[in-house]
């Protein structure tokens, strides 16, 4: 027997109980209800540990990101800064890393794209002529609605 089931033997009644149902999580040490814990860690510490591994997943992924196209964290800081954080197609903010986007002829960094406007991009094959011809349909059928 271990110091606390000596004791919740000794108490007897409810206060045994209530000795038997607490544990001490494995990391922080605090006293949790046995029911809170998950192989001997309770839920603050297993949300920091999985938050912690996110971070350096999207470090690592970055970093690989930064290599692939062979620009520095600082430089990818300046053209955020730059960029007020921002997306340089639709302006706007998202919680997301932004895409390095880069030219598929010389290979030079352009900016910082979202998802969205990466893969928009990515569609149209660079090609400032489809881009075109895109934005002119859209501008001509702005109003234009269809049958159902």
């Amino acid at each position: 027997m271990d110091f606390k089931q000596e004791l919740a033997h000794a108490l007897g009644g409810a206060e045994q109980q209530s000795i038997v149902q607490h544990r001490s999580c494995s990391r922080c040490m605090m006293t949790r209800y046995k029911t809170d814990l998950v192989e001997g860690v309770c839920f603050v510490c297993r949300e920091a540990a999985k938050h912690k591994w996110i971070k350096a997943v999207l470090t690592r992924d970055l970093q690989a990101r930064l290599d692939k196209y062979a620009i520095t964290l600082y430089a990818y800081e300046a053209m955020m800064t730059a960029q007020q954080g921002r997306c340089a197609i639709c302006k706007l903010k998202k919680d997301e890393t932004l895409h390095i986007d880069h030219c598929h002829e010389a290979g030079h960094v352009r900016g910082l794209l979202c998802r969205s406007c990466n893969t928009g991009l990515g569609n149209f094959y660079d090609r400032h002529e489809f881009l075109e011809s895109a934005a002119e349909y859209v501008r001509q059928r702005k109003g234009i609605k269809y049958p159902s």
